[in-house]
């Protein structure tokens, strides 16, 4: 979301919602459109891999991404513009200025939406998984899922990764210092 700041949505300014909707109207435009057989291709070739657990979750994401996602989205964006009917006018002015602006910007050279980076799909991913993210015990799990889910090009080293959970107050912190649970029969009579 690059017009928007990282924060609660509620405390949104109008201007920081029109671009937010408009960079993802620009996005699902330009995103490849849902193809059950390649998604089953995918479930395979990841299978042979032998990490069962990492391909279910990838084709649930990609799965879930474009027949929840995407209708979602849409439902949204429409009650979003009839809620700005009834908004003060200059609410309204800011955010019809930032949406216009934002579905005006040229895609990038890749056919991907405009201004997005190789963090906007991980952003993503972070978002809609949150609750099985938080159970992870550590960056590293999480670099691995991640690359898992896409490729280590788009991934790069761990620090990357570390400087994502960084930048949106990610941490494992919790995890680590519960520890193992001790494991009472060992204890001495």
């Amino acid at each position: 979301m690059p017009d928007t700041k990282w924060k609660d949505p509620k405390l949104w300014t109008p201007g920081e919602l029109g671009a937010f909707l408009g960079g993802k109207t620009v996005y699902w435009e330009v995103e490849d459109r849902y193809d059950p057989a390649w998604l089953l291709q995918l479930s395979r070739d990841l299978k042979k891999e032998g990490d069962r657990v990492g391909t279910a979750i990838i084709i649930k994401y990609l799965r879930v991404l474009w027949l929840i996602g995407l209708p979602q989205f849409r439902k949204a964006l429409i009650q979003c513009l009839l809620l700005v009917v009834d908004a003060p006018h200059h609410e309204k002015i800011r955010l019809f200025k930032a949406y216009t602006k934002a579905i005006q910007r040229p895609q990038s050279s890749d056919g991907g939406p405009a201004r997005a980076t190789t963090a906007t799909p991980i952003y993503c991913f972070l978002l809609i998984y949150w609750r099985a993210i938080e159970k992870l015990e550590s960056v590293p799990k999480l670099h691995n899922l991640l690359r898992k889910v896409f490729g280590d090009t788009v991934i790069g080293d761990q620090k990357r990764v570390e400087k994502i959970c960084e930048r949106i107050g990610l941490s494992f912190v919790n995890a680590l210092q519960a520890g193992p649970v001790p494991d009472v029969t060992d204890k001495p009579a």
